[in-house]
């Protein structure tokens, strides 16, 4: 019958974890670390990482073998069951007697391939790589995000740009609007003040009637003849500007010409946005993503 652990499950516990761990730790250290110097491109490198493979297969076949005459040998030797197993490998490795002790060693030496290939795979086959890669793609994000920063800002100089042309138009517009109420206002104002002018010659005629009445009954001699000719009133006439500067015609073409004017230079800020944005992405052309694979 095998022997316990002298200390117990809990002892054959730690025994058990002490050789996974060794098994599986050093598959995955000479994986990681020494197993990929293989696809480095000096010679000498390489020469190295074909050693650590093979220093690695040796590894795992001199634990697996331990671990699996350990098996055997613990279950006749209460004592020195370690001495024993270094006598055994040293005398013959590969004198098994249980076949339970074979498919120890196979699970074993499985688990340690299978580590061995899952580090193999955790980072790039070639040693650095990694690093130049998240160089690479760290260099590409802050290339793009400063090219999107470079394009928003050309768009926001010319959107600002056009809300101000926009803004400038529309109160030419409304500038019409008021132009055509200041003239339709003076010549209503021109209009009464003519109006006005005759009310004030009536009501003058009307006061020196009146008068001129009061005046002839109380005469004891003949009214002069001025009393029967009416009063008439000086007018003034509004002094009207001869120019073109009360043309509603004029004002408007001229309104129309800087509103077109307006629009063109709207257009153009356009095709300079654009062809800025045509410069940053013609980058894109000299070093397209494929070159780097």
């Amino acid at each position: 019958m095998p022997r316990e652990n002298e200390q117990g499950f809990f002892g054959g516990l730690l025994e058990a974890a002490a050789f996974s761990f060794l098994n599986i730790g050093a598959a995955l250290l000479f994986a990681i670390f020494c197993a990929r110097l293989v696809t480095h491109r000096s010679f000498f490198v390489k020469v190295i990482g074909a050693l650590s493979i093979v220093a690695y297969i040796g590894l795992a076949l001199t634990i697996n073998l331990a671990l699996a005459h350990y098996r055997e040998v613990s279950g006749s030797f209460v004592n020195g069951a370690g001495v024993e197993v270094v006598r055994s490998m040293l005398a013959n490795p590969a004198g098994l007697m249980d076949v339970k002790s074979w498919l120890l060693f196979g699970i074993g030496l499985m688990f340690s391939i299978f580590a061995f290939i899952d580090g193999w795979f955790v980072l790039d086959p070639y040693p650095g790589y990694a690093g130049v890669e998240n160089r690479l793609v760290a260099r590409r994000e802050d290339y793009i995000e400063r090219k999107s920063e470079l394009i928003e800002a050309l768009q926001e100089v010319r959107d600002e740009h056009n809300e101000k042309v926009e803004d400038i138009v529309k109160r030419l517009g409304s500038r019409r609007r008021e132009h055509r109420a200041i003239i339709d206002h003076r010549s209503r104002l021109l209009t009464l003040f003519v109006q006005h002018q005759d009310q004030l010659e009536r009501a003058c005629n009307q006061l020196l009637a009146k008068y001129r009445e009061a005046n002839i009954q109380a005469r004891t001699e003949p009214a002069p003849k001025h009393f029967a000719t009416p009063y008439r009133l000086e007018r003034i006439k509004p002094l009207i500007s001869s120019d073109d500067e009360w043309s509603e015609k004029d004002l408007g073409a001229s309104i129309r010409d800087a509103q077109e004017e307006l629009n063109a230079q709207v257009r153009l800020i356009g095709l300079e946005c654009e062809r800025g944005i045509e410069q940053y992405r013609d980058l894109d052309k000299l070093h397209p993503d494929s070159v780097n694979g």
